[in-house]
């Protein structure tokens, strides 16, 4: 059996992120008022590493609903290289 890969460290921290996804969401006046940061979230494979925002690793940042529905979630992408974009829930 092939030994798994070690990860790499994200280049940077959650609370930059977060500061980013933050400072994207005023910047396009996403309509937050209803909704909650429920996860911070490293991805350094997958779809999400390869979007029209920007390839390679990011951060995911979601801010669910405050009342149960399906759909509505706002995931900010907030890759590596600072370039930041949105995703909605169905």
């Amino acid at each position: 059996m092939k030994p798994l890969g070690k990860h790499t460290l994200p280049a940077m921290t959650i609370p930059e992120a977060l500061q980013i996804a933050e400072r994207y969401v005023a910047d396009q006046k996403l309509d937050i008022s209803k909704h909650f940061i429920s996860s911070v979230r490293y991805h350094e494979s997958g779809a999400l590493t390869q979007t029209y925002i920007s390839r390679g690793p990011c951060w995911q940042v979601t801010y669910e609903l405050m009342q149960y529905a399906d759909g509505g979630q706002y995931f900010i992408l907030v890759y590596m290289d600072r370039k930041v974009g949105h995703i909605r829930g169905l």
